[in-house]
């Protein structure tokens, strides 16, 4: 194994450079060789792309040229026509003036004159324009060239073509009021023959004439054909290239050079090399015919030059021209052969630098080579060390599973579906309880399964084998005289679309079966009900007890709805708006609410708690929970809200009597008061000594006590007025002071005396509930005191704030409360007063009414002190309450 390792390094070291060298060897002779193959296909492409691009740049050359033609054609004859309307309508504006200024005053004949006058002399474009005027019905009125036409009627006159162009003229002056129409006339000073004109006519309405005029087409035309030649003589194009121009006659039109310009291509036999070849292109049938021509020119002399060109041209079929341009082939075969030249110098600097930088790149790889080499030899050694490590590893992860197996008591087996056998693991043996050894093959496993389960057990193989797929199933054997059940997952390998073999484990699952039943047992004595609520589907499945709580049976249709529907009417608004507010902030389901039950139709009190899971759109999928059936519960609660209303009727109960000896204590000093003075006063008026000074201060004394008597039942009245019991802002020292009214005349007649430390801070509470903790606080101190202290008896009373809690202390000396015994006092009917002096309910409606109503704290220690150099021992009662 040892020389293997030293055999593998050993390649690893010698291997990547070996590979480089080779590789790298490779690459350059492909660069190069596939360098070369570029270049000769750019050398033979140079030539073919040149011919290609020159032939395309003269070609788009005489395009642009053609192009402007058409251009200058299509635009002049818009400008023609812009100026024959323009200059109609002035000779229209000028009679319609000499009209407007003459028809009061001169006959429609002299108008006629005066406007004919006015308009015969008038002339434009070299004299061959002139204005004509005619009546509607056809007789001329004006006519500046033919004067015999005057007078007479011309309607029926036919032109050079055989067109009527009088009655032509008519028809458009009255169908559209003026137009353009073309017609033939005879020039000024030409009697031969008539020419084609571009016109306008117009109608004057006032006399029923029209206004004619034009321009003959050969003149605008050839004054387009001036400006074309003007503007091909100034193109110039590279290499000394030029465009020029011949007729369909063969003149030459344009050529830069003088020699040639307005020779004849056709009847000179320096041009005996083209003429053909023009002649063919003038002849071609088409509209505006364009070719490729391959020339070779001679010189004026006559003799022949080896200078050949590549000519481009293209009829313009309106003014019966050709133009064209070229190119030098000569110019392309100089190009080409710079551009190879190129190309030979470009591949022999490539072939250069492919092999220095490939040369550098050998040596960087030879160095890299190296590094890795060594960096793998260091893997490989680091990989032997770590395979060994996974190799322990798994050794003792092998014996871990095997250990887990053994724990959990899982059988695995395998059954060769080709050769029907099947091989077991030892605990497989223990599980269905058979010597290991036993043959074993598919119809001795079948007999150990429990009859009734055997058509189920090959139902569910069949289907492994059928759909090739991983099952999972339970069935029961019978084991020394048990049954047992058994949980089966089973698996298949395929080969060829056929099921080879089947593997797999089993458990006994007798035991966790059991365990299940006894926690449904459980489940059904606690009515605790489960279920799985698919929020995405609207669908849930619940648990049997469950559903003996609802009522429903297995048919009832599970979903939101149908749950909300159970929900008690009452509740259904509430348990909406929970669901709402749960799923928004996504927290869990914790609610006590009623449901009706389907069978009983009884109102039950639930508590359902669940846990709800999102997707990572925080949209929610699952809820899964328990309800549970706690009426019985919440009876109980009744029972005690009940218990604690009736606690709370005797705590008032106890208070009024404790209030009645408190108004008879209040009392007995005034009543004395009214009773001395009035029998003092009639006595003394029996005895006629009464003054009456001294019956006004007899009747003083006893409106004094009466008033005093009054303010009794007032503050009385006002602790039991029910209207009081609200949250109120007030004052704790105000509140003590109401206190200590009530109680002060018992206080005093026991010897008590309070000490206090009492500030002014403001709270929103009930007060007269506190004002009736404080009361039960206060007796319980003055009993305690005059059962255990004889001589001087004290209660202090102070109070303070810390952040939001304002905390009131109450503190006796009345030597403090057993230990065994201090933590029952709030307890409803504890007392250590004998059952005629106390009911034991006083300290537990206080802590009911701090806690539940003022929403405090209240609670009792003994606390060693000194005062005044005398050394105490008391109860003292802490009461915490927030500020609002």
């Amino acid at each position: 194994m040892e020389n293997q390792v030293k055999s593998l390094l050993l390649i690893i070291k010698i291997f990547p450079a070996f590979t480089v060298l080779l590789m790298s060897f490779i690459i350059i002779v492909v660069l190069i060789n596939e360098e070369k193959i570029e270049i000769q296909e750019q050398k033979n492409n140079i030539e073919k792309q040149f011919m290609f691009s020159e032939k395309k740049r003269i070609k788009s050359n005489i395009d642009i040229i053609y192009t402007y033609a058409k251009l200058l054609q299509s635009t002049s004859e818009k400008e023609l026509q812009k100026d024959l309307k323009y200059r109609i309508n002035n000779i229209h504006n000028l009679m319609l003036n000499i009209y407007i200024k003459n028809k009061d005053k001169k006959s429609k004949a002299e108008i006629i004159k005066q406007i004919k006058d006015a308009v015969d002399p008038l002339r434009f474009d070299n004299g061959n324009g002139y204005f004509s005027i005619h009546t509607i019905e056809g007789i001329n009125i004006l006519h500046p060239i033919i004067k015999k036409y005057e007078g007479t009627s011309v309607l029926n006159r036919k032109d050079a073509k055989g067109s009527y162009s009088v009655q032509k003229a008519i028809n458009i002056a009255k169908t559209k009021g003026e137009g353009f129409f073309n017609w033939y006339s005879l020039k000024p000073n030409i009697d031969s023959r008539e020419f084609e004109k571009i016109g306008i006519v117009k109608s004057f309405e006032p006399y029923d004439l029209i206004i004619t005029t034009g321009t003959f087409k050969d003149s605008f035309q050839n004054s387009l054909k001036k400006k074309m030649l003007n503007y091909i003589s100034n193109l110039k194009y590279k290499n000394d290239a030029y465009p020029f121009v011949i007729n369909f006659k063969g003149d030459i039109l344009y050529h830069p050079s003088k020699k040639v310009l307005n020779a004849n291509i056709f009847d000179e036999k320096r041009f005996s090399h083209i003429s053909n070849m023009f002649k063919k292109l003038i002849t071609e049938r088409g509209d505006d015919i364009e070719d490729y021509l391959y020339i070779k020119p001679k010189v004026l002399e006559n003799k022949e030059t080896k200078e050949t060109k590549i000519t481009y041209s293209k009829r313009i079929d309106d003014w019966q021209w050709i133009i064209l341009t070229s190119f030098k082939l000569s110019n392309a075969n100089n190009f080409i052969r710079n551009m190879k030249n190129i190309e030979e110098e470009r591949y022999s600097k490539y072939k250069k630098e492919v092999i220095f930088y490939g040369l550098i790149a050998i040596f960087f790889f030879l160095f890299f080579s190296y590094f890795v080499t060594k960096l793998l030899e260091k893997k490989f050694l680091k990989y032997k060390k770590d395979s060994e490590t996974q190799n322990e590893k798994l050794i003792t992860l092998k014996a871990q599973l095997d250990n887990a197996i053994n724990i959990a008591h899982l059988g695995i087996w395998e059954w060769d579906a080709i050769k029907n056998i099947t091989i077991w693991s030892d605990i497989n043996y223990e599980i269905y309880g058979i010597k290991k050894g036993t043959p074993l093959n598919i119809e001795f496993i079948e007999s150990l399964v429990l009859e009734e389960d055997l058509d189920f057990h090959r139902k569910v193989v069949g289907k492994c084998l059928e759909d090739k797929k991983a099952v999972t199933f339970e069935y029961r054997i019978k084991k020394d005289n048990e049954i047992r059940i058994l949980l089966v997952i089973c698996d298949t390998i395929v080969e060829n679309d056929t099921v080879v073999k089947l593997f797999g484990v089993v458990q006994d699952i007798t035991e966790i079966r059991k365990q299940e039943n006894d926690l449904l047992n459980a489940q059904k004595i606690s009515k605790i009900g489960h279920y799985d609520f698919d929020i995405e589907k609207n669908v849930f499945t619940s648990s049997f007890v469950l559903d003996d709580i609802w009522g429903i049976n297995k048919e009832f249709k599970r979903s939101f709805d149908t749950w909300l529907e159970l929900v008690f009417e009452d509740d259904k608004e509430m348990m909406l708006n929970y669901f709402k507010t749960i799923v928004a902030n996504k927290t869990d389901f914790d609610k006590e609410y009623r449901v009706i039950n389907q069978k009983t139709k009884e109102i039950k009190w639930v508590h359902g708690l669940g846990v709800m899971i999102f997707d990572d759109k925080n949209i929610p999928l699952r809820m899964f929970g328990t309800i549970q059936d706690i009426t019985k519960i919440k009876e109980l609660e009744l029972d005690k809200i009940q218990k604690d209303k009736l606690l709370s009727q005797q705590s008032k109960m106890a208070a009024m009597g404790e209030m009645l000896g408190n108004i008879a204590h209040q009392w007995r000093q005034p009543l004395s008061t009214i009773s001395t003075a009035s029998t003092g006063a009639k006595l003394q008026k029996e005895m006629d000594i009464l003054s009456d000074e001294q019956l006004i201060e007899s009747l003083t004394m006893i409106n004094d006590s009466a008033q005093y008597l009054s303010q009794t039942i007032e503050d009385f009245r006002g602790f039991f007025n029910p209207n009081n019991n609200k949250i109120n802002e007030f004052d704790i020292l105000d509140t003590f002071n109401k206190t200590l009214k009530l109680l002060n005349a018992q206080l005093i007649s026991k010897d008590i005396e309070i000490i206090q430390d009492i500030k002014s801070l403001k709270l929103s509470s009930i007060e007269n509930e506190l004002i009736q903790v404080l009361i039960n606080v206060i007796n319980n101190a003055r009993d305690a005191l005059l059962i255990n202290q004889e001589e001087k008896r004290l209660v202090f009373i102070s109070t303070y704030r810390k952040n939001k809690t304002i905390y009131i202390e109450i503190l006796d000396n009345a030597k403090g409360i057993k230990e065994d015994i201090i933590d029952r006092i709030f307890e409803p009917y504890f007392t250590t007063k004998y059952k005629s002096q106390g009911t034991g309910i006083g300290l537990y409606m206080s802590q009911d009414i701090v806690k539940n109503h003022l929403n405090g704290e209240i609670s009792v220690c003994n606390k060693n002190f000194t005062y005044k150099d005398i050394d105490c021992v008391g109860a003292k009662f802490t009461i915490e309450m927030p500020i609002s």
